[in-house]
């Protein structure tokens, strides 16, 4: 009896340390540095670090590199990946800002309903 207690406390040990493994890996499904172009010459960078916080990072794109010019913002966000939503708040940003995400391989695509906020064809770096 003793040797089987021991048993079944070993492997419940053992599932508990894969569950916590995978617990602690790689963060959300849209973790990563994501790029897009859009038809103004500027580039967006988002880098999702799979915890919640992002950056956004504009550049305006120029004929000359050197002449290019970019802002850095920082913010949080927020994924129902059951849905399929995205919320996210950068901080210059006087709201949050609600999407609806589509990944498919190196393809992220945040579509919004509203009029006032841009959507984003992005794809991984």
């Amino acid at each position: 009896m003793k040797r089987v207690s021991t048993l079944v406390l070993s492997l419940v040990m053992i599932a508990a340390m894969f569950v916590s493994f995978a617990a602690c890996g790689g963060g959300d499904a849209i973790k990563g540095k994501w790029e897009s172009e859009n038809i103004y010459d500027m580039v967006s960078l988002w880098d999702f670090n799979g915890s919640g916080k992002c950056t956004l990072t504009n550049t305006v794109v120029y004929d000359d590199p050197k002449d290019n010019t970019s802002i850095k913002m920082n913010g949080t966000y927020t994924i129902d990946e059951e849905a399929g939503t995205l919320v996210i708040k950068i901080d210059d940003w006087s709201d949050s800002k609600s999407y609806t995400y589509t990944l498919d391989g190196n393809k992220l695509i945040l579509d919004t309903d509203d009029v006032y906020t841009s959507g984003y064809d992005l794809t991984k770096k």
